[in-house]
C-alpha cells in the first residue's frame, strides 16, 4: 500500500477542519438552521423563527413602470421582511410598508366590449395606470399605445377593416397597496444622489442627461398598488361591415361575443346570456382573427378547458389584473432624500419631471385619426383636428449655421453649416432667413503635466483645458411668390439619438442628402424633382422657442382686412419680430417634435397625412441628447445638510468646494481637483518644502559617511583573521560560503595549503 503524499494529507485535513467550521457556524448562527449566513431582511430569516413555511407574496408594488410601453422596469421602491408580515388570512408572507387588503368574494365578473376605434382600446391589465397618468401634459392619452396589446389591435383594425370586442371573466383575489414615503430601492436611491451631485456641482447638462437615462431605465410611473387575481380572455376581431350603428345591434353583438367566450370555456348555465343560435354562427362568420389569453391561474390544456379546471388551481397561480401609480417624480422629496438638500431635491424633481414629458413629446405623433378621411395618418397617436382642412403648397428655401468659438480645439469644425443653395450663410434671393435657434457648447480636456523643479525633482499638477462654441441655425422662408419647383424638397429629420420618420430609420431618403445643424440634427434635403419628390412630404415650416412659423402668418394675412389704412393684426405680429410670430402649423400641417436642444423645442410641419403609409412608428426611447462633454471629477462627494459639496482630496481629509472654485475663469484652469488657497498658506507650503529638501540632503550626507566608516572598519577586520602557522605551512583564511538547501548559522574556517 502505497502512501500518500505529504502535501495530499495535509489538503484533505484542512478540507475537513473547515467543513467543520462552516457547520458550527451555521449552526452557531440560530438554532438547528444549517443553510448560508442571512442578513436582516431576508424572507428566509422569517420562516425560521416562525417555524411556519408560507408562500411569499410575489406581485408586489413598487417596481418602476415604462407607461407607454406597459413594460415593467427597474425596482423604486426598497422591498425588506423585517417585520414578518403575513396576509389577514395568514396565507401570504408579505414585506414591509406593505398593505394588503384580501377580497373576500369567489365571484368571478364576466363582461364583454365594443372598440370601433384603437384610440378608444383599454389595457387588459394596465388600465388604471393608462387613465390616471397623473402627468401634467395634454398629450397623457397615448399611454399604452406603444405596447404589443394595443399595437396589434390597431395593426388588425387598420390592415383588416376591422373592430375588435373583448370578452372577460375577471376574478380579483387582492389588493396591495404600498405605504407613502417607503424607503427607495438602493439602486435607484443612488443614481438620484448622482443627479444631485451633479447638481451641486453645477454640472446642470449632465444632471439633465442622467434624469433621461434614469427615465430608460425605471420608467415614467412607479406603481402604488396592485390588483391580484387571474382572468380569461378572449379577444375578436369582426368586420367592419358587420357593425351597424343601431345600438340594439351592437348589444346583439356583445351578447353573440359573451355567448362565443362561454362555449369555449364551457361556462354554466347560469353564466350565459340570451342570445339566439343564428347571431353566433352569424357574429362566428364574420369573425377576422381570434385570440384566446389566460391571465394567472394554472395551465389549460386540451383535456381540462374548462371554468371549472381554471377556478380550482387561482389561489397558487395569482398575477397583477390591474395597475395604480404615480409619475416617479413623485418620489423625490425631501421626505424620502434626507440627505440630499431641499433646493437640490426640488431641482432635480423638476428634471426627472421633464424627462418623463420630454418622452412622451417625442412619441407624440399629432395627425388626423379619423380613417374616412383623406389625411387620415396611421402613424398619428393625436388627433390635431386636421381631417378637413385646405392644402396649400410651400417652399423650402435651405437651412445653414453659423458658428464661432476659443480654446484648445476648434468645436465650430463641426458646426458651421452653408446652405447649398448659395453655398454660403445666407439664403437664396426671394427668401428670407429666419432664426430657428442659438446656443453655446462646450468641452473640457484634463491633461497630467510636468516639469522640473528644485533642481533634482518633478513637480506635476493637473490642468484643464476649455473650449466653447456660439451658433446660430436659421432656415430659408419664401418672402412670396417663387419659380415653380425653386427650393428644395423634405426629406424629414433625425438625430443620434431619434430616427427619420419617413425611413424609420437614423438616415436620409434616397436621392436626400443630410444637412447637420445646432448640436445634433440632422435636417434631409433634395433638389431632385423627379426622383427626390417620390420620397419627400409637404413641408410647412419650422418654429422654435426662439421664433415662430411665419407661413402661418402668411396664411392668416391673406385672410385680413385692412380699414382706413390701419395695421392689421397679423401686419403687426410680423413687424414685431420672430419671437411673436405663432407657434402652430398652417391648416393641413401637423407638427412633429424635431429636437430638443438645450432645453428649447425645434419643431415642424408637414402635411397631415403624409407618414400613413410608413407603417406604425417606433418607440423613441431616452436619451434624448447627447453625453455632455463636461469634467466629471471621479472624487467621492458628500453633500451636507446645508447644501455644501465636499471633495475628498485625500483619505484623511475633507476639503470644502464652493461655487466660486467650481466656475471656469478662461481656457486654463490649474489643479481641478485643488481648492482655492490664499497666499499665505502658499508660501506656508514653499517653506515646509524648502524645509524638507534641506533635511533629505543632510540625512544622506549623514549616510554617505556612515557608510565610508563601515567599510573601513570592515577592512580592518579582515586583516586580523590572517595567521601564518610556521610548522605546517597552512594559512587559514576566515570565509562565510554560501550553503543550498540547508541554513547555517556560523562561518566556517576553511583550511587551505600552500606549498612552500
Amino acid at each position: 500500500m502505497s502512501r500518500l503524499p505529504c502535501f495530499k494529507m495535509r489538503s484533505i485535513l484542512i478540507t475537513v477542519i473547515m467543513g467543520f467550521l462552516r457547520v458550527r457556524t451555521c449552526e452557531s448562527n440560530s438554532g438547528n438552521y444549517s443553510g448560508p449566513f442571512l442578513l436582516p431582511g431576508d424572507p428566509r430569516l422569517c420562516a425560521r423563527d416562525t417555524d411556519k413555511h408560507v408562500l411569499r407574496f410575489e406581485t408586489l408594488p413598487g417596481g418602476g413602470w415604462d407607461n407607454l410601453r406597459n413594460k415593467e422596469m427597474g425596482r423604486v421602491l426598497n422591498v425588506n421582511y423585517t417585520q414578518c408580515k403575513l396576509t389577514d388570512d395568514g396565507l401570504y408572507l408579505i414585506p414591509d410598508g406593505l398593505t394588503i387588503i384580501p377580497v373576500k368574494s369567489s365571484k368571478i365578473e364576466a363582461f364583454s366590449e365594443l372598440f370601433l376605434h384603437w384610440n378608444n382600446y383599454t389595457s387588459s391589465l394596465s388600465r388604471s395606470i393608462n387613465v390616471e397618468a397623473g402627468l401634467q401634459t395634454s398629450h397623457v392619452g397615448i399611454s399604452g399605445q406603444f405596447s404589443y396589446e394595443f399595437e396589434s389591435v390597431k395593426e388588425k383594425q387598420f390592415m383588416e377593416k376591422t373592430v375588435t370586442t373583448r370578452t372577460q371573466a375577471r376574478y380579483v383575489r387582492y389588493t396591495a397597496i404600498s405605504e407613502p414615503d417607503s424607503l427607495l430601492y438602493p439602486a435607484f436611491h443612488a443614481r438620484l444622489r448622482r443627479i444631485a451631485a451633479h447638481l451641486e456641482m453645477n454640472q446642470t447638462a449632465t444632471a439633465r442627461y442622467e434624469s433621461q437615462l434614469l427615465i430608460r431605465d425605471f420608467g415614467t410611473h412607479v406603481i402604488r398598488s396592485v390588483d391580484v387575481g387571474a382572468a380569461l380572455e378572449q379577444l375578436d376581431q369582426l368586420y367592419s361591415t358587420f357593425i351597424s350603428q343601431s345600438s340594439s345591434e351592437k348589444n346583439s353583438i356583445l351578447a353573440s361575443a359573451s355567448a362565443s367566450f362561454f362555449s369555449v370555456f364551457n361556462f354554466s348555465a347560469r353564466y350565459s346570456q340570451n342570445s339566439s343560435q343564428s347571431k353566433i354562427e352569424q357574429y362566428t362568420k364574420n369573425r377576422a382573427h381570434s385570440k384566446i389569453n389566460t391571465f394567472g391561474g394554472p395551465i389549460l390544456t386540451a383535456e381540462n378547458y374548462s371554468i371549472i379546471a381554471w377556478s380550482t388551481g387561482l389561489d397558487d397561480n395569482l398575477v397583477v389584473m390591474d395597475r395604480s401609480g404615480d409619475p416617479i417624480y413623485y418620489v423625490i422629496t425631501p421626505d424620502v432624500l434626507t440627505e440630499i438638500p431641499e433646493s437640490i431635491v426640488f431641482q432635480m424633481y423638476n428634471l426627472v419631471q421633464d424627462a418623463v414629458q420630454l418622452y412622451y413629446e417625442h412619441n407624440t405623433y399629432r395627425g388626423c385619426t379619423a380613417m374616412d378621411s383623406p389625411n387620415f395618418s396611421f402613424q398619428a397617436n393625436v388627433d390635431d383636428g386636421t381631417c378637413k382642412p385646405l392644402l396649400t403648397n410651400y417652399t423650402f428655401g435651405g437651412v445653414y449655421q453659423t458658428c464661432s468659438g476659443w480654446g484648445y480645439t476648434d468645436l465650430c469644425a463641426q458646426r458651421k453649416q452653408k446652405n447649398p443653395i448659395t453655398g454660403n450663410y445666407s439664403c437664396p434671393p426671394g427668401y428670407e432667413a429666419v432664426l430657428l435657434q442659438e446656443g453655446s457648447n462646450s468641452a473640457s480636456m484634463s491633461r497630467h503635466e510636468c516639469h522640473r523643479c528644485w533642481l533634482f525633482f518633478h513637480c506635476c499638477k493637473d490642468n484643464t483645458y476649455y473650449s466653447n462654441a456660439g451658433y446660430q441655425a436659421y432656415w430659408c422662408v419664401a418672402e412670396g411668390q417663387v419659380h415653380q419647383q425653386s427650393g428644395y424638397l423634405f426629406g424629414g429629420v433625425f438625430t443620434g439619438n431619434t430616427i427619420n420618420p419617413l425611413t424609420q430609420d437614423k438616415r436620409c431618403p434616397s436621392e436626400f442628402y443630410s444637412l447637420r445643424l445646432l448640436t445634433d440634427l440632422t435636417v434631409c434635403v433634395s433638389d431632385d424633382y423627379e426622383l427626390g419628390y417620390r420620397n419627400s412630404i409637404p413641408f410647412a415650416g419650422f418654429y422654435s422657442c426662439k421664433s415662430g412659423n411665419p407661413l402661418v402668418l402668411d396664411e392668416r394675412e391673406s385672410k385680413g382686412l385692412q380699414a382706413n389704412g390701419m395695421l392689421t393684426l397679423t401686419r403687426f405680429m410680423r413687424q414685431s419680430g420672430a419671437a411673436s410670430w405663432p407657434h402652430a402649423c398652417p391648416k393641413g400641417y401637423s407638427q412633429h417634435l424635431a429636437v430638443v436642444d438645450n432645453a428649447c423645442e425645434i419643431n415642424y410641419c408637414v402635411k397631415t397625412g403624409a407618414l400613413s403609409g410608413m407603417g406604425l412608428p417606433k418607440i423613441q426611447r431616452p436619451p434624448f441628447m447627447p453625453s455632455p462633454q463636461e469634467v466629471t471629477r471621479n472624487e467621492p462627494v458628500m453633500i451636507s445638510a446645508d447644501g455644501t459639496s465636499w471633495n475628498s482630496m485625500n483619505i484623511s481629509s475633507w476639503t470644502e468646494i464652493t461655487a466660486k472654485d467650481s466656475s471656469s475663469q478662461g481656457i486654463v484652469r490649474e489643479g481641478e481637483s485643488k481648492v482655492h488657497q490664499d497666499p499665505k498658506r502658499d508660501m506656508k507650503d514653499a517653506t515646509v518644502v524648502t524645509i524638507s529638501v534641506s533635511a533629505t540632503l543632510f540625512c544622506v550626507f549623514v549616510a554617505t559617511a556612515v557608510i565610508v566608516k563601515c567599510r573601513k572598519l570592515r577592512h580592518r577586520r579582515r586583516t586580523h583573521l590572517f595567521k601564518h602557522i610556521d610548522n605546517e605551512n597552512t594559512l587559514l583564511i576566515g570565509s562565510e560560503p554560501l550553503f543550498y538547501g540547508t541554513a547555517r548559522d556560523t562561518a566556517e574556517i576553511t583550511s587551505v595549503q600552500i606549498s612552500s
